[in-house]
């Protein structure tokens, strides 16, 4: 129990850190990164909530920096079917491509992709859970809101292409 007491200690201290001293100690962790200094603050901004302790940050957020690996099984999102998957990452790749670059801020994408995700099925995972593993190779990770508008349109867009790709 003390071991579980200590580890809340930290991951709560991350989250209870005023927002200045976490980037400090965060970019830390990030600098070495050949990206400009606001990707990073966004990146660990992004990341804060997830965060258990400060030296995660960098295994933790290694999707935004490089192209993700992960198998295709990962992908499907409970018992949908591979045709089911590629109609779904379609439906995102066509989302996404019809926004100009102003329009592809966290917001707006959040917004249009729900919409999205309602008009094509009442389980929101069906558009969501492909989007997210195509943009981030993971599981649990931030929502696919929040990285496709870190990663930007042309980055998000190249990996939903390979995501399809790789259920066809």
């Amino acid at each position: 129990m003390y071991r579980f007491d200590t580890l809340m200690y930290y991951f709560d201290t991350i989250r209870n850190l005023p927002e200045k001293e976490y980037l400090e100690l965060a970019l830390k962790y990030l600098k070495h990164r050949n990206v400009d200094k606001e990707y990073l603050i966004n990146v660990s901004m992004v990341s804060r909530g997830r965060l258990k302790k400060l030296g995660d940050l960098e295994k933790d957020t290694e999707f935004f920096f490089n192209k993700p690996q992960y198998e295709q099984n990962l992908l499907y999102w409970k018992q949908m079917t591979r045709e089911e998957v590629n109609k779904s990452l379609k439906e995102s790749l066509k989302t996404l491509n019809s926004l100009s670059d102003i329009q592809f801020k966290r917001e707006n994408l959040e917004l249009v992709l729900l919409k999205k995700a309602e008009e094509i099925n009442k389980d929101r995972g069906y558009l969501l859970w492909p989007l997210r593993v195509a943009l981030t190779g993971l599981n649990a990770s931030p929502g696919p809101f929040d990285v496709a508008a870190i990663l930007g349109k042309e980055e998000s867009i190249q990996r939903i292409k390979k995501a399809i790709v790789k259920v066809n």
